[in-house]
């Protein structure tokens, strides 16, 4: 999971997700500073929280009728042609309806329950070595091998 995600999407997806930036103002007066507000914290502050992976005690995946980072993850990880799960961005209520949510949870406080994920078991895993990435010569490299 990245935040950065958020924003990377098609360009008509963007055009989509703007729309009411043109449309509310051209139906009913509104006080821009605020639409735009509630457009950056409904839409940017919520979905870097949904693509940073880190699920809060007060909002985790056991929440009734809010879509949480887990169900977010559940969305691409464990959906499958013709049976996507937790499609809402931000409440469960279509979900609820057409039956598109996790029967079995999955989440990081249900895994720590059953002991599934001790600091024993993270240690035993393997981890890449991602420093070269942070030295410039890394990337020069990879220009320059192309070119």
């Amino acid at each position: 999971p990245s935040p950065f995600w958020v924003i990377a999407e098609e360009p008509m997806d963007q055009f989509v997700r703007a729309l009411p930036l043109l449309l509310f103002p051209l139906v009913l007066p509104v006080n821009m500073d605020m639409l735009f507000t509630q457009f950056g914290v409904f839409f940017y502050a919520y979905g870097v929280y949904l693509h940073w992976g880190y699920e809060f005690e007060c909002l985790d995946a056991h929440h009734s009728w809010i879509n949480t980072s887990y169900h977010h993850y559940a969305h691409h990880a464990l959906s499958v042609k013709n049976k996507p799960y937790h499609t809402g961005f931000y409440i469960q209520l279509w979900d609820k309806l057409a039956g598109s949510t996790l029967e079995k949870c999955r989440c990081s406080k249900c895994a720590r329950e059953k002991g599934e994920r001790s600091i024993e078991a993270w240690e035993k895993i393997e981890k890449p070595d991602y420093s070269p990435l942070l030295s410039p010569c890394f990337w020069l490299e990879q220009v320059s091998e192309k070119g």
